[in-house]
């Protein structure tokens, strides 16, 4: 079962880069895995996701999901998740008094997404497709939200073209 975050956990801004990724990756890793909940469910459910991420990385699975539930697909297993890189830099925020600037608040993640423990089935009974590439380079947005105390992916941009890890 995935790591579900409390709703009424926070945390404090990131002390300096290697609290910010530490504490970043986590937040990746627990975006893997309720989104592989969701997946493993038809792609019910997807609201769950709010509690790790925001903007396009949110928009991104509950599309998914959508998307799969009219498909009727479903999936069982779980994704790897090993992130390779990271960097962090600092985040201006806008609130109602003005901009604010969090420093270390924005990680870039490089990280190899692990399918091979994943198989998917039609709503007929077939296999779903699946993509040759195992293993695959992706790239994950995590900020520090000041405001809610907590971290969230903000984007999961999909590329142009699947790179093998």
């Amino acid at each position: 079962m995935a790591p579900t975050p409390t709703a009424g956990a926070t945390q404090v801004a990131p002390k300096d880069s290697k609290e910010a990724i530490a504490q970043a990756t986590a937040v990746a890793k627990q975006y893997w895995a309720i989104s592989d909940e969701i997946l493993n469910d038809g792609g019910k459910g997807s609201d769950r996701i709010n509690a790790v991420a925001v903007g396009q990385a949110r928009t991104f699975v509950v599309d998914s999901a959508a998307n799969l539930a009219e498909q009727k697909i479903t999936f069982t297993g779980k994704r790897g998740f090993e992130a390779t890189e990271a960097t962090s830099s600092d985040l201006t925020v806008t609130d109602k008094s003005g901009d604010k600037v969090v420093k270390d608040g924005f990680v870039g993640l490089t990280v190899c997404n692990d399918v091979s423990g994943v198989s998917g089935t039609n709503a007929d009974g077939s296999p779903a497709k699946m993509s040759s590439v195992l293993r695959s380079i992706n790239s994950v947005e995590v900020e520090f939200d000041p405001a809610a105390g907590k971290w969230f992916v903000s984007r999961y941009p999909t590329p142009s073209g699947v790179i093998a890890c």
